[in-house]
């Protein structure tokens, strides 16, 4: 859903960095299941690319998926499952907020992002 361009002098340095927003269980659980394989690829593109992806799930928590707190069909075990699962194959990071702080949140995961690609990019030159 998010990413970010830096620029650098006259050109623009891309961010290998992904976000991927959810606005809660239901959502994603709609992913998993009718929409799993279109879901798997774009997580499998960025994998091919080497980016760095961000699943961030907006009010929910753990908790939540383990007692079923959420508008699905789908078992909660399952559910953890998939979750755990992506995070495994894809090498992402979950992150749960506030529908209130997403907005700042991406905003300073992509900025903090930005900054150490940058410094990396300065200590190897």
């Amino acid at each position: 859903d998010y990413s970010a361009k830096f620029p650098l002098g006259d050109d623009w340095i891309y961010l290998n960095v992904a976000i991927e927003r959810k606005m809660d269980f239901g959502e994603l659980a709609q992913c998993f299941c009718k929409g799993r394989a279109r879901f798997a690829r774009e997580f499998d593109r960025a994998k091919a690319k080497n980016a760095k992806i961000y699943l961030l799930i907006e009010n929910c928590s753990w908790e939540d998926a383990y007692t079923g707190n959420y508008r699905s069909e789908m078992k909660p075990q399952a559910f953890v499952a998939s979750i755990l699962a992506w995070l495994a194959r894809y090498d992402c990071q979950v992150i749960f907020c506030s529908q209130r702080t997403s907005g700042k949140l991406i905003h300073d995961i992509l900025h903090r992002e930005g900054r150490e690609m940058l410094e990396r990019m300065m200590l190897n030159a």
